[in-house]
């Protein structure tokens, strides 16, 4: 039996605040991400996908750092952030 708890599990993203929600769809592929800007100052400048940290979700160093850039474009710094996303379908 695996010894993982999903990020739900870890840290109480209830106390995390309000956030933004925004959805993607392709063919049969879904993310869903939540964009928490109230998150406790611990939580600030994380970003999870499918309940990991994205640097050992993606293996792949692009992928990661594609994952911030609709940040850079809106203005908002990652360190200010708490991002959450949730993917179903396709590939990584």
């Amino acid at each position: 039996m695996s010894d993982k708890k999903s990020i739900s599990e870890k840290i109480d993203l209830t106390k995390a605040g309000q956030y933004h929600y925004g959805l993607g769809r392709r063919k049969t592929s879904t993310a869903r991400a939540r964009v928490y800007f109230d998150a406790p100052k611990e939580l600030k400048g994380k970003i999870y996908v499918n309940d990991q940290e994205v640097k050992s979700y993606f293996t792949i160093t692009g992928y990661a750092v594609n994952t911030v850039k609709p940040l850079d474009i809106a203005g908002v710094k990652k360190s200010d952030v708490l991002i959450s996303i949730k993917t179903s379908g396709g590939g990584k």
